[in-house]
């Protein structure tokens, strides 16, 4: 594998992901990486962190842990937090205070970026962003990506953690690798996101028998 890192825009991003458009992921051997990933980040959740985390505790489980994830899944995905909403590109939304939400990259978007080497914000805190913006970019070993805003509102925390050690955008996607807290302009926007049960049907390694409800 080259050292380069390839940029990607988001369409290419899915493709790489084995989303087609409405469709099934597929992608059996991103799949993999993406299972060989979730091995790999479990266990690393043992490790202690020093890190502090300004979000309240308990909202994401203990430090360096990971919330609860689902268990009814249809053979190997990635690990996939059954607490939360997603978009179909691999971006988690948790409802937080009144108003406010928080949002992150999953396990399987983890997984197909490889190492983390950087993370960078395009907006400073207090900005307001438009659904479907750029709001961040990740580079990593394998591959860079943009970050695309599931929601419209006003940015009022981001992560600086994530500035510092990149690498627990890795190790704790669902816990400490959070990117950014977002005061919702628009919160029926969170009416057009999908529910875990679905989100894992959509990275299957097979065709699932049954197809879940978007939202469950």
């Amino acid at each position: 594998m080259s050292d380069s890192t390839e940029k990607l825009t988001r369409r290419e991003f899915l493709k790489a992901a084995g989303l087609a458009t409405g469709g099934v992921a597929i992608g059996s051997l991103a799949l993999l990486a993406a299972c060989q990933n979730k091995t790999t980040n479990t266990s690393a959740t043992t490790k202690a962190t020093t890190s502090t985390n300004t979000l309240p505790p308990g909202v994401y489980g203990p430090p360096g842990g990971y919330p609860p994830l689902l268990e009814e899944t249809y053979g190997c995905t990635s690990g996939v937090a059954s607490d939360r909403w997603y978009t179909d590109d691999h971006i988690w939304v948790k409802e937080w205070e009144e108003g406010k939400v928080v949002i992150g990259i999953s396990d399987k978007m983890q997984a197909l970026l490889g190492t983390v080497t950087h993370c960078g914000y395009m907006f400073d805190e207090g900005v307001v962003v438009e659904r479907g913006v750029i709001f961040a970019g990740v580079g990593a070993y394998k591959l860079s990506t943009d970050i695309l805003s599931p929601v419209s509102g006003e940015i009022t925390q981001i992560n600086q953690l994530i500035r510092e050690t990149p690498g627990i955008l890795n190790n704790f996607p669902y816990s400490e690798g959070w990117l950014a807290v977002i005061r919702l302009a628009r919160p029926q926007e969170m009416n057009d996101l999908i529910g875990p049960k679905y989100y894992a049907y959509l990275n299957a390694v097979v065709i699932p028998p049954t197809v879940p409800p978007k939202r469950s």
